[in-house]
């Protein structure tokens, strides 16, 4: 299931997320890449993760979220 999603991901057109993704001040440190955590989240919901913490706690636990 796991790499359903992500070959799915990729075909999926994100350009608006990557719009506001890049920062346009420089400022800070940018966050985790927008496909990473597409592929997190359509994963995480296919087997009934709904949880953001769940699916944080996952990415420790279940290989399957690594």
């Amino acid at each position: 299931m796991a790499r359903f999603i992500a070959d799915v991901v990729n075909e999926l057109n994100l350009s608006a997320i990557y719009a506001e993704y890049y920062r346009k001040d420089d400022r800070g440190q940018q966050g985790y890449h927008p496909l990473l955590l597409t592929r997190l989240l359509l994963y995480g919901y296919c087997i009934g993760l709904t949880s953001s913490r769940r699916i944080e706690k996952a990415t420790h636990d279940d290989v399957a979220f690594r």
